[in-house]
């Protein structure tokens, strides 16, 4: 399976995550749209085995701030500041990370 489609489906299982378990709540839905696009895009950046296997497979051993670092490069205060400035792009160009 190449890794387009495997983050295919790691998109369309989050999606549908997201309708099984959607609020009614404001709040909580845009906390959810963005935890969806936050990993769609690091995915895009480092690669979907990185995020998939090789970030939790260190977990233990390093644990979250240094497995983070470890397989995506940077720390999580670093991506997010990246990711901050994504989310101010217009939709068309946040829409291009989507294979």
């Amino acid at each position: 399976m190449s890794e387009s489609s495997v983050f295919k489906i790691t998109i369309y299982h989050i999606i549908l995550l997201y309708s099984i378990i959607k609020f009614n709540n404001d709040y909580c839905d845009k906390i959810i749209h963005i935890d969806i696009w936050f990993i769609a895009y690091l995915i895009n950046q480092v690669g979907i085995d990185n995020y998939r296997v090789n970030f939790y497979d260190d977990l233990n051993e390093l644990g979250f701030e240094g497995s983070f670092v470890e397989n995506f490069g940077k720390s999580s205060g670093e991506f997010l500041d990246e990711f901050h400035a994504f989310l101010h792009l217009d939709i068309e160009n946040q829409l291009e990370i989507i294979p």
